[in-house]
This record gives C-alpha cells, sequence and structure tokens, in this order.
C-alpha cells in the first residue's frame, strides 16, 4: 500500500509542513494519526537539528561567513533535541500507520530516540486525560 493516499491532504500541506519545522524548530511535535507526514516530520526535525548544530559551530567560529551576520545569538538554543510523539491506533480503513512507524527505524539519517510512537485510540486518550470533556 502506498503511503501516500489520494485525498488525505497531505499533498497540499507537507511543503507548509516542513518549511515551518525548519524555521520553528519545536521541541516536541505531537503528531495524532501516523502517515505520510510521520517520515516528513520526523525527517524535517532532524535536518533542524543538523540546521541548529551548525548555527552554534558559526557562532563559535572566529571566521566569519554570511549566515553569522543573521543569527542571533540569544535565538539560538543552547541545546536542542526535537521530539516527535505520534499516536495513532491503527483502526483507520486504508491506514497506512504499521507501514509508517517502521519507517524512521529504518531511516539511517533520523536519529532512533527522536521518535516516540504511541499505540493508543486518540479518543481514548483524549478521555483519559480530560480533553474530551471540554
Amino acid at each position: 500500500m502506498p503511503l501516500i493516499q489520494p485525498d488525505m491532504g497531505t499533498k497540499n500541506s507537507i511543503e507548509l509542513l516542513y518549511t515551518l519545522i525548519q524555521m520553528a524548530k519545536p521541541r516536541t511535535v505531537l503528531e495524532i494519526g501516523a502517515g505520510d507526514s510521520t517520515c516528513l516530520i520526523a525527517t524535517a526535525l532532524q535536518k533542524a537539528k543538523q540546521a541548529w548544530q551548525q548555527d552554534k559551530k558559526l557562532l563559535r567560529s572566529t571566521t566569519f561567513e554570511e549566515r553569522t551576520a543573521f543569527l542571533d545569538p540569544s535565538g539560538v538554543l543552547e541545546n536542542y533535541q526535537p521530539r516527535l510523539i505520534t499516536i495513532d491506533d491503527f483502526s483507520a480503513e486504508g491506514q497506512s500507520a504499521e507501514q509508517v512507524w517502521q519507517k524512521p527505524l529504518q531511516d539511517d539519517s533520523i536519529e532512533k530516540d527522536m521518535v516516540t510512537f504511541i499505540h493508543i485510540s486518540s479518543l481514548l486518550m483524549m478521555k483519559r486525560s480530560n480533553l474530551g470533556d471540554q
């Protein structure tokens, strides 16, 4: 089964999501419902971490580079360990979550401790956390 299913909407938002992660460098991304976006988010977080490492290196360097002029030292985190938490229960018809969960584990360019998979119904999780009562 292909990871990108027609009419799932991901193809329309994938580039935006990838770019936002690169720019914002979030510490944690929570994804409800795994799919092709899971691999994209994991890759974007890994690239954001690599960009952060490069920025840290530039700030310590005595050699001027063009990017150094645009860096605000107070905006470069001291430590950046991004995380992706993905929740799915594999119940959706035609779902690709089971396949998707294997991709980041097989991709050597993605740190294995960056991605956490939680196998539970998002509705059950919301009820347990009282989020469903609001």
